[in-house]
């Protein structure tokens, strides 16, 4: 595997930046290792930390739906759970604002 090639499986590259575009292994290493850079939004509601975050590998290779790069999740203590996975930083935004109204209910992980 060349790490400076655009890597495709399935036809679909699977390392993708904040707007969908692929990259290749290096680009998505040095972005990914970039924690605070990653974080698309985070809320404390109680215990329960809301944290949305890009990830940038596509998680729904073989599906036949949009590249999935962002992750959402609910995390109390060493519990994770609720997580919702989007194509966009848009939807992510709103998926990140659907569980903090989950965690303003009493929902946890």
């Amino acid at each position: 595997m060349d790490v400076d090639e655009i890597q495709y499986v399935g036809g679909r590259s699977l390392y993708l930046d904040r707007q969908g575009q692929p990259m290749t292994l290096r680009q998505w290493g040095a972005a990914f290792s970039d924690v605070e850079g990653r974080i698309v939004a985070q809320d404390l509601v109680g215990n329960v930390l809301v944290l949305t975050m890009w990830m940038g590998v596509d998680a729904s290779l073989f599906s036949g739906k949009a590249p999935l790069i962002f992750g959402s999740i609910l995390k109390e203590g060493l519990k994770f759970g609720h997580q919702i996975e989007t194509a966009t930083e848009a939807e992510a935004l709103e998926a990140h604002e659907i569980l903090v109204l989950k965690a303003r209910q009493g929902v946890r992980p």
